[in-house]
């Protein structure tokens, strides 16, 4: 048994500082939420893409809207491992969230892009409703 002891000892540290690394990926995930929900404007998607069996590369997209479909934010958690962080894609911001859809050529992000503006458009819609009253 002692000669597993050192093992087991490594073993669980490592579960324990998994642990504590997805708690900090976790309060990093609901901070750029927040700061997102809470805006004076703008309509918020989230997209989540992974790779069959979680062996790859996933990634994790925010994307805020204003009523004209024009990108106000875009921000990207992509990789492996719990280290990965939230990363404001600059390059993106300002375009028409449409017209993005035939530029995004990385799988992953595209996926997860259509995810998030799906969720948009649904509350655009949501939105309509109540204002305009349902339509039977």
């Amino acid at each position: 048994m002692g000669e597993y002891l050192n093992l087991i000892v490594l073993l669980v540290s490592c579960w324990l500082l998994q642990l504590f690394f997805s708690y900090i990926q976790h309060k990093n995930y609901q901070k750029v939420i927040n700061e997102n929900k809470y805006r004076q404007s703008g309509y918020l998607g989230v997209g989540i893409a992974k790779t069959k069996f979680n062996l790859g590369k996933g990634s994790i997209l925010i994307l805020v809207t204003d009523d004209a479909g024009t990108i106000l934010d875009f921000q990207e958690m992509s990789g492996f491992t719990v280290f990965s962080r939230f990363k404001k894609k600059e390059t993106y911001i300002g375009k028409n969230a449409e017209g993005l859809l035939n530029e995004i050529t990385n799988k992953q992000r595209l996926r997860a892009y259509e995810q998030a503006l799906g969720l948009i458009k649904k509350e655009i819609m949501k939105m309509e409703e109540q204002v305009h009253g349902y339509v039977s």
